[in-house]
Parts: C-alpha cells; sequence; structure tokens
C-alpha cells in the first residue's frame, strides 16, 4: 500500500493552535452591545486575567475545568496557554491518568531532566508533550513511526482499543502484528511491552486533539467572561442549573468573588437569576414550590401594573394562595414591602382567611375588625438569623445570609482552643 511508506506527521496547523483557527470563516462579532468578541481567540489567549484564573485554578463554574481534579492540575502545570489547556483537558481522562501518564507527563513538565524517551525516536513524534502519549492521534504516530505499522492497521490499532471494534479476532491478529513489527523495527521486548501497555491503559478513553482543542477554546471563552463579567457570568452558571456542583457551591463563588447576592423579591426578580456590577439578584425560579405560572402571574402584573406596594396589593392582582404566598414570605421575596416576615403572615392570615380577600363575592359585614386586626399584629420583631437561614435553606436548597459553618463557630473555636492547648 502507498500509504504504509508515509511518515505520519500532522498538519502544521494542529501544531500551531492560534494558525488553526484561520481555517474557519470568521464568525460574526457579537452585536449585543458588549465591547467585545468572544470569537477573538487571538484576545482570549492573551487576556492576562483570564490565563491568571485558569493558572490558578479559580474555575469553579467553567466548562470542563472546574472540578476539583481539573483546578487542581490547572494549579500543578502552572496553566497559562492555550496548548498547554488542550494537553490538561486531554490528560485528565481515565485512560490517561490511571495509566500514570498524567503524573509523568506534569513530572516532565516541572523537570525538564525527567523528559526521557522510551526510544530515541520518540523524541521528534512526541516531543510537543514530552514522550507522553496524550492523544488518539499519538496511538497512531507511535504505531506507524516506532512500533511500524502501516497508518491503516495503526489506526485500527486505535480503534479496537477505544471500543469501536468488537471483533476479538481482529484484535488478536492486531497484537501479533504489533509485536511481529516491533521485532523488525530492532525493538527489544520489553520495549515492545512497555509501549503496548501505554497503548493500551489510555486509548479507550483518550480524546482526539481536535476534541481537546474544542474543549479548551470553550474553557477559555468562559474563564473570560468570569474574569471580566464575574455577576452575568454567574448569574447565567445558576440560571443554567448545571454544572459539576451544587447551587449553593456556585452561591458560595459569588460570595468568595465579593458579589452581593440579594435575595428573591417580588418587585425585582425575573424568572432566571440576573447578575450586574457587583450585584446577583436571585430568580424566582430559586423558589421550590412556587409554579412556572404563578411565577408568570407576578411578572405580568408587575410589567403591566408596576411594582407591588403592599401584600394585599400583591394578593388581589396576583390571586396567589395562601400556600405559595406563605413561602414567598418565608424566604424573603417580600422584603420588599418593608414589613417584618411575622408580620407578613399574620397579615396574610388576616386577609385569607377573616376577610377573604379572594373572594370576590365575598361580604363581611364585620369587615371593620378586620382592619383592627391589621393594626394588632404590626411587630418589629423579625425571625432570627438561624429561622431566617432555615427558611433559605428549605427555600432554595442552599443558605444566603450565612454559610452553614456559621452556626458552628463556637464548637470549632473550642475545638482549636481544645487543640492549642494540646
Amino acid at each position: 500500500m502507498e500509504t504504509e511508506e508515509l511518515t505520519y506527521q500532522p498538519p502544521k496547523e494542529w501544531r500551531e493552535s492560534t494558525k488553526m483557527l484561520s481555517l474557519y470563516p470568521p464568525i460574526p462579532k457579537n452585536t449585543a452591545g458588549v465591547d467585545f468578541d468572544i470569537y477573538d481567540f487571538e484576545m482570549l489567549f492573551n487576556d492576562e486575567p483570564t490565563n491568571n484564573l485558569i493558572r490558578t485554578g479559580q474555575t469553579i463554574g467553567c466548562f470542563y475545568i472546574e472540578s476539583p481534579g481539573m483546578r487542581s492540575l490547572l494549579r500543578k502545570l502552572d496553566v497559562h496557554d492555550f496548548e498547554l489547556l488542550t494537553a490538561a483537558s486531554s490528560i485528565i481522562r481515565p485512560g490517561v491518568a490511571e495509566s500514570g501518564m498524567m503524573q509523568e507527563f506534569i513530572a516532565r513538565h516541572k523537570d525538564p531532566s525527567r523528559r526521557k524517551y522510551l526510544v530515541p525516536e520518540m523524541e521528534s513524534v512526541l516531543g510537543d508533550t514530552y514522550g507522553v502519549m496524550i492523544y488518539q492521534e499519538d496511538v497512531i504516530k507511535v504505531a506507524h513511526q516506532i512500533a511500524g505499522l502501516s497508518l491503516e492497521e495503526a489506526d485500527l490499532l486505535r480503534r479496537a482499543m477505544s471500543g469501536k471494534m468488537r471483533s476479538h479476532s481482529a484484535m488478536k491478529s492486531l497484537h501479533d502484528r504489533y509485536f511481529e513489527s516491533c521485532k523488525e523495527k530492532n525493538l527489544t521486548d520489553e520495549q515492545a511491552s512497555e509501549l503496548w501497555r501505554q497503548i493500551e491503559s489510555f486509548a479507550g478513553y483518550a480524546f482526539c486533539k481536535a476534541h481537546s482543542a474544542s474543549f479548551a477554546l470553550l474553557s477559555y471563552q468562559v474563564a473570560f467572561l468570569k474574569s471580566h463579567y464575574p455577576a452575568e457570568f454567574m448569574a447565567s452558571v445558576l440560571s443554567n442549573m448545571g454544572g459539576f456542583y451544587s447551587a449553593a457551591v456556585y452561591v458560595w463563588e459569588c460570595k468568595r468573588l465579593r458579589l452581593k447576592m440579594n435575595l428573591p423579591s417580588i418587585n425585582k426578580s425575573n424568572y432566571e437569576y440576573t447578575g450586574r456590577k457587583d450585584e446577583i439578584q436571585i430568580g424566582l425560579m430559586a423558589v421550590k414550590n412556587l409554579s412556572r405560572n404563578s411565577i408568570q402571574k407576578i411578572l405580568d402584573e408587575r410589567k403591566n401594573d408596576g411594582e407591588y406596594h403592599s401584600l394585599a396589593d400583591f394578593l388581589i392582582r396576583t390571586k396567589l394562595a395562601f400556600e405559595e404566598t406563605s413561602i414567598l414570605i418565608k424566604c424573603g421575596a417580600m422584603g420588599c414591602l418593608k414589613k417584618t416576615r411575622p408580620e407578613l403572615l399574620r397579615l396574610l392570615d388576616i386577609y385569607i382567611h377573616k376577610r377573604k380577600i379572594l373572594n370576590e363575592s365575598y361580604n363581611d359585614l364585620f369587615l371593620h375588625e378586620t382592619f383592627v386586626m391589621e393594626d394588632e399584629v404590626k411587630t418589629n420583631i423579625n425571625f432570627s438569623v438561624e429561622e431566617i437561614c432555615k427558611a433559605e435553606y428549605e427555600t432554595f436548597d442552599y443558605m444566603v445570609t450565612r454559610h452553614p459553618l456559621y452556626f458552628y463557630r463556637v464548637l470549632l473555636r473550642n475545638l482549636m482552643l481544645l487543640k492549642q492547648r494540646t
């Protein structure tokens, strides 16, 4: 076959990542009023705040690079450019990690003296990755240029080890052909066996370089957004309801970024979380047991007739029932009405059960007594911080007002004192 005499060499554009981007037609710039182009990769790769964020592993919320293992890897490798992030995106995969090649790549990256090659020719084949196979293409390159298989055989070997070829007889044939070819290339049995072990241990889970690069591009884009627009970015992460972590982790990442988290508000919140400057407004979507229809009623009424001025105004306009309204009161969404939560709950009971404010046909001969009751239930006493946090946790599945460890501060202080004494 003619291909057997070819030397496998990836196109130059694959190795020079920024030039690779020139192969694609330009994407129109964002026209939504922002002052940057998220597809200007040259700008992204050279943006210092973005590179610092990636290098230090402050990537919670960023696609593919937010897990604890990945954030640790970013710090160990001191990832500061696109090419290294592409490599990191691949070596975090189970196959590379379990084969021991991830740790070896880290060690060789930090210490050039450890960049030794099992076969001298591997330096020209895997020099960019310090002699470590981290991409699917590396299997083809090693099998073809080092072990001597044809390009077709090398690709069949890659496919077989990735589980895309189920034939045991074909795999046995490739195994025998590999070791036969290694002998023809004058490789020792130890060298051939070690190369086979490395290929076999990670080929089933490795990324092709294009896959890793596409992940790294998206990671750079979201890292840029987090670096320069943290409130808007984290609000979008929370609204997306997805990611490696629970919403609580993202909320406290917002706190770490010194963003102010505002509780839901019937007068300020939209359906989703919204971010602006250094504040995030929790959306009504965060309120459990509040139906989408009820949220839409609140938003539509506010849009059509303005903000709500009192609890009675809210009830008459939205016609929400007791249960959903009480949830909004307890979680702080009616703090804009300038009354304490206990007072609002008492008023809710009067309006629903005494005055029957939602029943238009109801005629109360003793209506004046309910007005007297409204004055009698006034109180400046609010929920305690424990009650507020309990309501937040029950409503959102996370706390905003205090971190959970706040309630263990006395215990933690005593444990520290005890440790110091011993």
